[in-house]
């Protein structure tokens, strides 16, 4: 006789359907495999984020950016938004003096 070899997926399946015969077993096994649920992303109470990303040069782009954050802030009230800047500021293309003024 041969031996069957299942997959994990599908052993893991079967699993969750009830139709395996040692199912402790298996999902001590398999639970290495399920990863929990992640939180939803928020920001800490009291404070408000606005993250920016890929300005890529575009002075322009992130003047209009930043005139609607503005709005947003006095739309809302509150306490005064944070910015956070993630990826290129700039871009080869572009000289640095139009992505960052003064340089």
């Amino acid at each position: 006789m041969k031996p069957c070899y299942a997959s994990p997926s599908l052993s893991f399946s079967l699993l969750k359907a009830g139709k395996v015969p040692h199912p402790p077993m298996l999902a001590k096994i398999f639970s290495r495999f399920v990863k929990a649920p992640r939180p939803a992303a928020r920001a800490p109470d009291g404070r408000r984020l606005y993250a920016i990303g890929d300005i890529h040069g575009h002075l322009d782009l992130l003047d209009g950016l930043l005139a609607q954050i503005r709005a947003d802030e006095a739309a809302r009230g509150g306490p005064k938004g944070e910015l956070i800047f993630l990826g290129d500021l700039i871009n080869r293309t572009h000289p640095l003096s139009v992505a960052l003024p003064g340089t």
